[in-house]
């Protein structure tokens, strides 16, 4: 009996963000109102009540429609939150959003973010680290008073500043910008430390240091994989943190040891936000900068 086996060669495979594994929205947490503006019907997002605690993670749709705005004080005092996950879908964080959430101690916004209101994240006292994954315009009202503990918004939109990972020690009002190499440019290495990828510009080439099962030598020995050739190609920018690419996959069929067949397909590349992983979507694992 055939039995057809798909063997994949891929670049990465989607993060944690990702940036970044997806997990599941915290709904009995939140409270969701349907909302329309001059785009469609959205929805916006509320704390359920002000003693919800643990890590929040807010969905990025609802019933079929995109949540896209954190309602004006939405989570205002929930001090039991140590953690909330923002989703890209979100263009608008209001005022006093999270306010006096004392338990936050980091928060990534997300590049959907488009605007955070007054006051939104002013006394979070243990808020120690700030992500901005932004690739868009973001405008931080502060009107009303500061929207970060200490100097994060000027620290933000200095010349220097933007997107990137900024912390600060509990109780400092001085934020600082860490260095992170954002770039796919490296050599990346697999969990299993026996295969790397070395990327450059648009092409990426393979390398694989352990042995190789008779139906990938024979791959190899028929030109459709060259090991420490190109073997994803078309690689370009999608977003911060994200590149889209195409990968070579081979098809078998049953127990004949011939290729069969190859075709390309579209790979989703994302990396983390400290820069150090990357994943690829289709199942190729995470791989480690090296």
């Amino acid at each position: 009996m055939n039995k057809k086996v798909l063997m994949s060669f891929v670049l990465l495979t989607l993060v944690g963000a990702s940036l970044v594994f997806a997990q599941a929205p915290t709904l009995d947490k939140l409270t969701l109102s349907r909302n329309s503006d001059a785009s469609g019907a959205r929805y916006v997002v509320t704390a359920r009540n002000k003693s919800i605690s643990g890590e929040v993670v807010i969905p990025e749709t609802h019933e079929g429609l995109r949540v896209n705005r954190i309602n004006g004080s939405g989570f205002l005092d929930c001090t039991g939150i140590t953690g909330i996950i923002i989703p890209n879908s979100i263009t608008e964080i209001q005022q006093f959003a999270f306010r006096n959430c004392t338990g936050l101690t980091n928060v990534t916004i997300p590049a959907s973010v488009e605007s955070i209101g007054n006051i939104a994240f002013n006394g979070c006292t243990n808020l120690t680290s700030v992500t901005f994954m932004g690739t868009v315009s973001l405008y931080i009202n502060t009107a009303a008073g500061s929207v970060f503990p200490g100097d994060l918004k000027a620290k933000y939109e200095a010349a220097n500043g933007g997107p990137g990972t900024y912390t600060r020690q509990r109780g400092s009002d001085v934020w600082t910008k860490q260095s992170v190499n954002l770039s796919l440019d490296s050599v990346w290495q697999n969990s299993s430390g026996n295969m790397q990828i070395t990327v450059k510009g648009s092409t990426a080439t393979f390398s694989n240091f352990g042995s190789l099962n008779a139906l990938q030598q024979d791959a190899v020995n028929k030109g459709y994989i060259k090991l420490g050739d190109q073997y994803l190609r078309n690689l370009s920018s999608t977003g911060n943190l994200r590149w889209s690419g195409q990968a070579l996959y081979i098809d078998w069929t049953g127990s004949n040891t011939n290729a069969t067949g190859t075709h390309w397909a579209n790979s989703t590349i994302t990396m983390s936000a400290d820069g150090g992983t990357i994943d690829i979507s289709g199942g190729g694992g995470t791989w480690t900068r090296h």
